[in-house]
């Protein structure tokens, strides 16, 4: 069961990754679209981390124009509905809505995990949003009463190498925990299972021999 139960959390994992990862690097989507997506992303996450019982954001209505655009992307649809347990339904009105049904308890580490990652997307759709990377600049130079002036490429190249650093760094991240999820997962294995036997390595595999060394192949002379 414990076996059983590593494993379907590493698909999970997985599953929701590329479900985020299908949207942001879709071409035949604006990068405007996303990042208005990905911003309603992180805010629905972000309310359930803060009041993850509070009824009012374990609903969403569907007849919103933003959740509308937002759900049209199936692949996010299918990230609320496996990742965080929302449910098509209809509320007292008769209107659709997308519920977390009120036996769900919510997972604090899934749902921090969710958020962080939500809003690392959104920040690096952000940076090549025309509209936004504007409005940002202005914001900033108003605070500081200077002239609004557009981020030179020099600020841009800096800005967009520092969020591929950190993607980078979340992706590792990602990866070690995928890695440390497997090894325990051989180890349970080895320890429950009596027909185990070790896998061939992946250059094996690839040569489609087991490695051998110079005495097995020419001899002792």
């Amino acid at each position: 069961t414990e076996y059983y139960s590593i494993l379907s959390f590493i698909m999970s994992m997985y599953n929701r990754h590329t479900l985020l990862s299908t949207l942001e690097h879709d071409v035949n989507v604006s990068v405007t679209e996303k990042t208005a997506a990905f911003k309603l992303l992180q805010t629905i996450l972000k309310n359930l981390v803060a009041s993850p019982t509070e009824a009012k954001f374990r609903q969403l209505r569907l007849s919103n124009p933003k959740i509308q655009s937002m759900t049209r992307h199936t692949c996010l649809l299918q990230y609320l509905q496996m990742t965080i347990g929302f449910q098509t339904t209809q509320n007292a009105e008769g209107q659709a809505i997308l519920q977390i049904p009120d036996a769900l308890v919510l997972d604090a580490t899934l749902m921090q995990e969710a958020y962080s990652t939500a809003q690392t997307i959104y920040q690096r759709l952000a940076a090549q949003c025309p509209t936004l990377t504007k409005s940002s600049s202005s914001v900033s130079t108003t605070s500081s009463n200077t002239s609004s002036l557009p981020l030179s490429e020099k600020q841009k190249a800096r800005l967009l190498a520092e969020q591929k650093e950190a993607a980078e760094k979340e992706e590792a991240r990602q990866a070690r925990k995928r890695t440390a999820a497997q090894i325990k997962i051989d180890k349970h294995v080895r320890q429950t299972d009596e027909n185990w036997k070790p896998s061939v390595s992946a250059a094996a595999a690839k040569a489609g021999d087991a490695m051998t060394t110079f005495r097995d192949k020419f001899g002792e002379n």
